[in-house]
């Protein structure tokens, strides 16, 4: 959705509506992509990442770094 032409510096809500609900069966909303883009974040990071320490997924360490992410 395109950005309405703002007249007297307001937003129609009919705009402020579809860029903000959280409702999965209509189109996608920026308010979605904020609720998404973490959870995918942490897929794609612990699909890459090489073993877990203390429960934090990381990627080739030192041993002596192992306390500090500990």
């Amino acid at each position: 959705m395109l950005a309405p032409f703002l007249h007297a510096d307001r937003l129609p809500t009919a705009y402020v509506d579809a860029i903000t609900h959280g409702r999965r069966d209509q189109e996608d909303s920026f308010h979605l992509l904020v609720m998404d883009l973490p959870r995918e974040t942490n897929r794609l990071q612990q699909t890459i990442s090489t073993e877990t320490v203390d429960g934090a997924s990381v990627y080739p360490i030192h041993e002596g770094d192992r306390r500090h992410v500990s």
